[in-house]
């Protein structure tokens, strides 16, 4: 299961005025596999604030958690247990 192929998806980039922006992407052509994907997503999660939590993004949060995350400073506890738990 883990060596499946598995599309990512693309649009464009969030310009630098922007947290995010609501749109429709596109399926790529480019693939990998569930593991490769899984990989990249705990990598990206690898960026550290001055406390030495890891950096949360900003984005579509129903709860309100992008505004802790807006202008890339946001340090997150959640998102370190997740860390922890890979």
């Amino acid at each position: 299961m883990l060596h499946e192929p598995v599309h990512f998806i693309e649009g464009r980039p969030v310009s630098a005025e922007e947290d995010s922006y609501y749109d429709l992407p596109r399926r790529s052509e480019e693939a990998a596999s569930l593991y490769n994907h899984c990989v990249g997503a705990i990598v990206r999660g690898l960026r550290f604030g001055e406390h030495g939590l890891p950096i949360i993004g900003s984005g579509d949060w129903n709860d309100g958690m992008n505004m802790v995350g807006e202008h890339g400073q946001g340090e997150s506890i959640w998102l370190g247990f997740f860390l922890m738990k890979c």
